[in-house]
């Protein structure tokens, strides 16, 4: 796992960008693979195709065979099952149409299920089975369109100008054969070369924030990061710090960080979390990894937001605090919401609280935009 920083310069373009936004970005696929599919294929990569659908959210409009596998088309994404039923149906081969059709039984549930851990592409696919290749119109029939892949947007319009930045984790694998595979957007951003005085424009669109900001820069700020969900947490700091930079007075921020390792997540840490903790003298007052305990257990988020209740408590129920979730969705998600409703009832006793409010109290900051969880 290795998470990389990408900016995107704004600047002569009309995107504008909220803190808290994402970015949907359209990848292409790679074209020295495209091409070695179209030589397959018997396509030259020149053909004008005039592609007519009444299908909702088909690809329509005058193309040459590059550019419609290229910018297009899927081609290089998972097939579905129906691709593979198809496949079967148009096989010239009987030996190929009967593997496929036991793949597709109950008896070869199995043998597909291995087939998957390959994670074949619809090119993959046509070439174990070359007797089954569809026709093209069939074939952009069944090939799903490219889908923009979403990231949260890593910085603030008002501290970083027309720079949007993304942090975006590598998504690799090697499969059980030891091929290497790689995310289409993450690989087809990895692998953009600009140069100073030539950017490569890329294709993306915002999309609105799905959760809600802190009403006001005083308002305590509890952020809890898993992963990549480091990246909205670091617009909202950034946005901060800018306007506590313009003289703004500004409430106290924590940040809990759930990663696997400190030496290849810890994004942003040296150069932005520490200094701005400054052991606990800065404005972001707490600063808390995942760590291993003395015993080799695991102290995850919700351990850290527990041994922290007491400041939790204080921020959230006395000065009408702020909570800020990202990452993806699981475990870790259900334990810290049930930490922040712990803190509110060891600590609320006095204030009138019990298990019962506590938990009636979070999801009022839930329906008032204090309590926030963006999660994939």
């Amino acid at each position: 796992v290795h998470e990389r920083h990408f900016e995107f310069d704004l600047e002569n373009t009309s995107v504008m960008y909220n803190c808290g936004d994402s970015l949907g970005v359209y990848p292409w696929n790679p074209r020295s693979e495209v091409l070695e599919f179209l030589e397959w294929y018997g396509l030259s990569p020149h053909a004008i195709l005039n592609i007519k659908s009444s299908q909702e959210g088909a690809v329509t409009g005058v193309y040459t065979a590059e550019q419609l596998f290229v910018q297009m088309l899927d081609i290089l994404g998972r097939p579905n099952r129906r691709f593979y039923e198809m496949s079967m149906l148009n096989a010239q081969d009987a030996k190929e149409a009967s593997e496929i059709k036991f793949l597709m039984s109950r008896d070869g549930k199995e043998a597909f299920r291995e087939l998957l851990k390959e994670t074949p592409t619809f090119f993959d696919v046509m070439r174990k089975w070359p007797s089954t290749k569809l026709p093209l119109e069939f074939l952009i029939d069944l090939i799903p369109p490219l889908k923009p892949r979403l990231y949260s947007i890593a910085s603030s319009p008002d501290a970083d100008g027309d720079s949007l930045q993304l942090c975006i984790v590598a998504n690799d694998w090697t499969t059980p054969s030891n091929r290497y595979r790689h995310g289409l957007t993450t690989g087809y951003l990895r692998h953009l070369q600009p140069e100073p005085g030539a950017p490569v424009p890329v294709a993306a669109r915002v999309n609105a924030a799905s959760f809600s900001l802190p009403s006001a820069h005083t308002q305590p700020a509890i952020l809890v990061a898993l992963g990549t969900g480091i990246a909205p947490c670091r617009a909202v700091i950034r946005d901060r710090m800018h306007a506590h930079s313009n003289g703004e007075e500004i409430g106290p921020m924590a940040l809990f960080f759930g990663i696997r390792s400190k030496e290849k997540e810890y994004s942003y840490g040296e150069t932005e979390w520490e200094p701005l903790h400054a052991n606990g003298e800065g404005p972001l007052q707490i600063l808390q990894l995942e760590a291993l305990d003395a015993n080799g257990q695991k102290i995850y988020v919700q351990h850290r937001i527990n041994e922290n209740s007491k400041t939790v408590y204080d921020w959230i129920v006395k000065r009408n605090g702020y909570y800020l979730l990202c990452g993806p969705s699981g475990p870790p998600c259900t334990a810290s919401r049930q930490a922040i409703i712990d803190a509110i009832t060891l600590h609320g006793a006095d204030d009138g609280f019990d298990a019962e409010s506590a938990v009636q109290y979070v999801t009022d900051m839930q329906i008032s935009g204090r309590f926030n969880e963006e999660v994939w």
